[in-house]
Formats: structure tokens, sequence, C-alpha cells
């Protein structure tokens, strides 16, 4: 719809579509709050920290290397970043763009639940708990053309 709007009265669009966000702002200036918390990184800090219950993994029998699921993280600097560059994009060369951001691989739950118990020195308390209705076994973007478009 932004594309066809766009089109239609002369104007130029980007359209930026990424699964899972994690960081924050460098410098703690601004960032998010969710209540209640949904992301499996803060999830499994709030469990290592005690200031949450134990972390819930998804079911462990998907058709994926460890039977987690897998998802493509991007760094939210990254996307900031890349948020700019199609901006600058779009106002130089007057062109719309519809652009998938992400590194292009995924990472599945236990090897972030194995990063995070490296980073802290401490198990990240988790159970295994049913499948969720609607999650597949892997996300993973497809980037080749933003990589391509967004230098």
């Amino acid at each position: 719809m932004i594309a066809d709007f766009a089109a239609a009265h002369g104007l130029s669009s980007a359209v930026l579509r990424y699964f899972k966000a994690p960081g924050a702002d460098p410098d703690g200036e601004i960032g998010e709050c969710h209540q209640p918390k949904t992301h499996l990184i803060p999830l499994a800090l709030g469990a290592v920290s005690e200031r949450g219950p134990s972390l819930t993994v998804f079911s462990d029998d998907y058709a994926t290397p460890d039977g987690t699921c897998i998802c493509d993280y991007v760094y939210v600097s990254d996307l900031a970043e890349a948020h700019v560059l199609a901006l600058d994009q779009v106002l130089a060369e007057r062109v719309s763009l519809t652009l998938n951001l992400g590194l292009g691989h995924g990472f599945c739950v236990s090897e972030i639940i194995a990063a995070i118990e490296r980073v802290t020195g401490q198990s990240v308390p988790h159970l295994i708990g049913p499948r969720r209705d609607g999650d597949p076994p892997a996300l993973i973007a497809s980037v080749d053309m933003a990589f391509d478009l967004l230098e």
C-alpha cells in the first residue's frame, strides 16, 4: 500500500522489514519498556538476575539442528544506521525501497541462551514448554538487496 500510494502521488518511500532487534542506545538515552516482557533476551537476562521467572523455551522439537526456533537478530544500532542509509538513498535518488534487514542467518534459542551464559558467567534457568501457535521453525531475512543498496 505504501509503494502504491507513493507512486500515485509522485512520492518515494522506504519500507524496512526485520524480525528481532536486540540492544539499546549505547548512551542509555533512549530505549523501550515492555510490560510484560515478551522478548527472549530480556527474559533470559531477567531469569539470570532472578528478577524474573525461569525462561520458558517454547519447544525443542522443531526441525532445526537443536530443535529450538531460529531467528535472524539484528542489533538495534545497525538498524538505526540502515534507516539513515535508506533515507539517504530515497532522498538522493527519488526511489522507493522495500528491503529486508538482518544478518542473513539466524541463531537458535539455545545459542542465545549459551551466549548469555558466557557473558554473565551464570546459568540461565529455563524449562521446555509447549510450542506456541504460529511460531515457525526459522525466520531468516533475505538481505542481499539491502547489502547491495545500502553500502
